[in-house]
């Protein structure tokens, strides 16, 4: 789509299939609600007769930018920087509807994207209790905690140990990947 005749011809497809969306960009339609296959066969000949193509996104490739985006949002809160809610910063970030976004997420992953970026957390918190260059209400802080007792009983939540009981046993990390 490369002017405004073809965003509102692209409009027009969404309105006579009865799709549900909140933006139109040059390329891009972020999809509010996920359609039918008829609906979305439907607007792909639409559109296809009017001169353009319908590519859908690869889900494995929106979850791989999920994934490096939370890596990217906790990477941000530990240098110091405030990106907001995570639920708002990764739909800026990725251009897409978050109920989208953490729908794809879950059909896909089998989990949250909430819970992924707590396991996330507690990778990162495993790593710090292991250098032992940090008090856990120090690794609290630094993870965007709202306090010890919130990351202890998360972490306690994820692992099955307090932190401190952890750093004693230290059963080793997970990779990212796995998570």
């Amino acid at each position: 789509m490369v002017c405004p005749r073809c965003i509102e011809a692209v409009e027009e497809g969404l309105r006579k299939n009865d799709m549900q969306w909140s933006s139109v960009d040059l390329g891009r339609v972020v999809l509010t609600k996920e359609p039918e296959k008829k609906q979305l066969e439907d607007f792909s000949e639409y559109i296809n007769s009017r001169g353009f193509e319908l590519i859908q996104e690869n889900k494995d490739a929106l979850v791989s930018d999920i994934k490096s985006g939370l890596i990217r949002y906790l990477e941000q809160i530990e240098s110091g920087d405030e990106p907001g809610n995570f639920s708002d910063w990764l739909s800026k970030r990725l251009h897409k509807n978050y109920s989208y976004l953490s729908d794809r997420f879950s059909e896909t992953t089998g989990q949250t994207i909430e819970r992924y970026y707590i396991k996330l957390r507690t990778e990162r918190a495993k790593e710090l209790l292991e250098a032992d260059i940090m008090q856990i209400g120090e690794i609290a802080h630094v993870l965007g905690y709202s306090s010890s007792q919130h990351f202890s009983a998360q972490f306690k939540n994820v692992t099955n140990l307090s932190p401190g009981k952890w750093k004693k046993t230290f059963e080793g990390r997970k990779g990212l990947v796995d998570l």
